[in-house]
């Protein structure tokens, strides 16, 4: 177990459910490294600085997992993602070294479950691609952020319009075939014709699942010291949402939650665990992660310093209801079991059914019998929604 453990809640009272259920669990593994920092990133990167500063993290990742394995606990991981930063900047052999670990230890066979890659479109290679197909990575998500090359300048991208269209069709000749494309709106300049091109632009290359989501600025980042002046205004705002979501709608692209878009059988199942408040191991500097204890009916949320120890913080027992509606209120068109509530925290039901009942009567969510869901109007004021938890 982790060094230094303490519960987010431990439940001592008679409103735990005690079960044989266990929360799915998957693996997140961090790089902190790019080649240059973006303006509106938050994440914990920094650029690289020397070339062997990755090949030196893989022995630290090995490390994690054989301290942190035992929260396994019996279960198999349900999926696999390396994120960042720009993990493509790795030797592909660390990935190899991790997944070869993992699966002897019987944790997961890794060619069955859901693995992703994150890359940057400037960080490709035709040796790489062929490379991570071969050891069993079998989804890209590629951060694109805009196909418009004035766009991508000025937030500080690596790359062209032109190297993220190109990456798509090499990583698609070489045998890929489960792409994410991450795109964002509301940037400095844009129009909804700029907004439009972007998603048209995604869709036209075939690719499966986009993240369309609204650039943010954060207060610890480049753009929060100095904003750009000349972002799109709420109304023009509106008007991409709306017409982006039609668009996308119209290409047989289903919004599963507020941010994804995917075709059938598309779905991120990395990120379906997280927003069913699913377990996650979190392995590199800077990694977030929740973890069940099945036996003391304990959860941890934990994070992870720059010399990879474990944090835990203790988070009151009130407010696991709150950290299961963050991530579950996210969902679209996805009726959340009651049952669900109760197996992922250890809290009855009729904790949050007076909660529930109100909202309903505001028009914020629909209450059935097995199940619970938030409308549209209650997804469009999620802010207001939350607050009431």
């Amino acid at each position: 177990m982790f060094l230094n453990s303490i519960p987010i809640s431990t439940i001592h009272n008679s409103s735990f459910i005690t079960h044989n259920y266990s929360p799915s669990i998957s693996l997140y593994v961090h790089f902190p490294w790019c080649l240059k920092k973006c303006p509106y990133c938050d994440f914990f990167s920094s650029p690289i600085s020397q070339t062997d500063q990755l090949n030196k993290y893989a022995s630290s990742l090995l490390k994690d997992w054989k301290r942190d394995k035992s929260w396994l606990q019996g279960r198999k991981l349900r999926s696999i993602y390396f994120g960042g930063g720009t993990p493509s900047l790795a030797n592909p052999e660390i990935f190899a070294a991790l997944l070869k670990e993992i699966e002897s230890t019987n944790s997961a066979n890794t060619q069955d479950i859901e693995i992703t890659l994150e890359i940057n479109p400037g960080t490709l290679s035709l040796d790489k691609i062929q490379k991570w197909l071969g050891m069993g990575i079998n989804r890209i998500s590629l951060g694109v952020q805009s196909f418009q090359d004035e766009k991508l300048k000025a937030l500080g991208r690596i790359h062209g319009s032109q190297d993220a269209i190109d990456a798509v069709k090499i990583l698609q000749k070489n045998g890929f075939q489960n792409i994410n494309c991450d795109l964002m709106y509301g940037l400095p300049g844009q129009s909804l014709s700029d907004a439009l091109f972007d998603l048209n632009s995604a869709i036209s290359l075939g690719i499966q699942h986009i993240s369309w989501y609204q650039l943010t600025i954060e207060p610890n980042t480049a753009f929060g010291k100095n904003p750009p002046s000349n972002l799109p205004p709420e109304d023009l705002m509106a008007q991409i949402e709306e017409q982006g979501k039609e668009l996308l709608a119209k290409h047989n692209f289903i919004q599963y939650e507020i941010s994804a878009y995917s075709q059938k059988s598309h779905q991120s199942q990395h990120n379906v665990n997280y927003w069913l408040f699913g377990d996650y191991l979190a392995f590199g500097q800077g990694a977030h992660g929740k973890v069940t204890d099945l036996a003391k009916n304990a959860v941890f949320r934990y994070e992870k310093t720059q010399d990879s120890k474990t944090y835990p913080k203790p988070i009151r027992k009130a407010d696991l209801s709150l950290e299961f509606m963050l991530n579950a209120l996210r969902l679209v068109n996805y009726p959340i079991p009651k049952k669900l509530f109760s197996e992922r925290t250890g809290l009855d039901f009729s904790q949050i059914e007076p909660i529930l009942k109100r909202a309903e009567k505001l028009g914020f969510c629909c209450l059935e019998k097995e199940y619970f869901y938030p409308t549209k109007l209650g997804q469009t004021f999620l802010e207001d929604f939350l607050l009431m938890f």
